[in-house]
């Protein structure tokens, strides 16, 4: 799970760059569907509080690919993502 501020915007986002489904689960929290056989699923809770250090948690992205690594990133950017 991941705390957001806006965890509808944030769950629409990471379902573009990982090419996931979006929907809200029984308790109205949007999730990740997985698109594999994984089975997991990636869920964005609502939080009022501030971001007080580093996340604990975060996506390593990998490809196949450079040509696979250019369109994920072109993609990401597309949908709002910044090069950091």
């Amino acid at each position: 799970c991941f705390d957001a501020h806006d965890p509808l915007r944030l769950a629409r986002f990471w379902a573009g760059v990982l090419g996931r489904e979006a929907v809200d689960d029984s308790h109205g929290v949007p999730t990740l569907l997985p698109n594999d056989d994984t089975g997991f699923r990636i869920r964005f809770l609502p939080t009022r509080e501030e971001k007080s250090g580093q996340n604990q948690m975060h996506f390593d992205l990998t490809s196949t690919s450079l040509d696979g690594q250019q369109q994920v990133v072109a993609r990401a950017l597309g949908i709002g993502a910044r090069h950091i």
